[in-house]
């Protein structure tokens, strides 16, 4: 049987699914398991990931896209990928011959219009709670790897995921980071506590056009007080011409104030594992912070009805900021008021990730195998 794992977008959904193509090679000698990437920047992520997994078997194969392909990307990455559309195009041939395709985004069902029979299988690339991660099209796969029990109670609820072509497998991500880094990061050493501000790049959603500047603001002018960390969502400046989004220099020139908009690290869980207090909105890498349960604040710019609304579910882990002038005093209990919101936070986590003894991207390998065993029986 042969496999494959397509990545033509960000770095972040590698982490995601890489794991479970390298955990195919070693499950048995039959599997044959290709990773297809669309530019080097992927095709780094993935090998990096493989180091991890001695005697794997993956072949890792760039989609070659042509010089106006290139060109026509870098010209139009800060509006959209154009790599990404053409390796969806260029890749159908070798796509073809596969016994099913395993991707992390929706954006490659565009694939069912040229090989309406190639099997497809979902990873998905995050477990928050906006209603983006519940999108109707999740429902066209062939077959669905879900998280956790949130994730499948919403799917179940919401026409997303039918019995015999789904299966709970915890998530695969975390086996990869602790395997390339065991122990995290720690970007400061002046003992002071390090908040992460992580906003989303959704303009209706994000709190960065609203207070993204003034927060920068208010670590800048605390700085005998807080370091931060600011790594946005990658699209928020991959795609600055589209979101708006601006950095002015004075704030790289601050001694506790880390900046990231684009490098590996905002993929690989370096800055939720090192920081001690999440500052953000409705990005799902809450989750992946709070697998070390720690004080959270989230940001509300706009006064949002959420308390009944599942999109906002993680707002429940933590304070709601609807003023600015809050974040101050926040901030100074955060320690404090974590005891309030712990074994919540605890609650949530294990909702959110089915986690056991086996590793996650073990157990995703395997369901993919026996899915494609069921569809090709011997």
């Amino acid at each position: 049987m042969r496999i494959g794992f397509l990545f033509h977008h960000r770095p972040d959904q590698v982490w995601h699914a890489a794991p479970i193509a390298f955990e195919m090679s070693l499950l048995e000698p039959a599997l044959d398991v290709v990773i297809y990437c669309v530019d080097d920047t992927l095709v780094a992520s993935a090998q990096q990931i493989g180091n991890s997994y001695p005697g794997h078997r993956c072949r890792i194969e760039r989609i070659a896209q042509g010089r106006l392909i290139a060109i026509a990307d870098r010209l139009l990455r800060s509006w959209t990928s154009i790599a990404k559309w053409a390796a969806l195009n260029l890749g159908t041939e070798r796509f073809a011959a596969l016994d099913a395709l395993v991707v992390p985004d929706l954006t490659s069902l565009k694939l069912r219009r040229r090989l309406p029979k190639l099997p497809m299988v979902f990873t998905n690339h995050g477990a928050g709670d906006r209603a983006r991660g519940y999108d109707p099209r999740i429902a066209r796969f062939d077959f669905v790897l879900v998280a956790g029990r949130k994730l499948e109670s919403r799917f179940i609820e919401e026409g997303l995921i039918r019995p015999g072509a789904y299966a709970l497998v915890g998530y695969p991500k975390f086996d990869a980071v602790t395997a390339v880094a065991p122990a995290a990061l720690r970007p400061f050493a002046n003992g002071r506590p390090t908040v992460l501000y992580n906003p989303h790049f959704e303009p209706t959603l994000s709190s960065w056009p609203t207070w993204g500047i003034a927060i920068l603001e208010f670590f800048r002018a605390n700085a005998d007080r807080y370091n931060l960390i600011f790594a946005p969502h990658l699209k928020l400046f991959e795609r600055h011409m589209r979101y708006g989004a601006r950095l002015p220099a004075r704030f790289h020139r601050c001694p506790n104030i880390l900046i990231d908009t684009d490098s590996p690290a905002l993929a690989d869980m370096s800055y939720t594992r090192a920081a001690d207090i999440y500052l953000g909105d409705v990005s799902s890498q809450v989750y992946e912070f709070l697998i070390e349960p720690r004080p959270c604040l989230f940001l509300d710019p706009r006064a949002v009805d959420w308390r009944n609304d599942p999109n906002f579910a993680h707002w429940q882990l933590g304070p709601v900021l609807t003023d600015l002038d809050a974040l101050g005093p926040s901030l100074e209990r955060a320690q404090a008021d974590h005891r309030r919101y712990r074994a919540q936070q605890e609650r949530a986590v294990a909702d959110t990730f089915d986690l056991g003894e086996m590793p996650s991207a073990r157990r995703a390998a395997t369901a993919i195998r026996d899915f494609i065993a069921a569809r090709h029986p011997r």
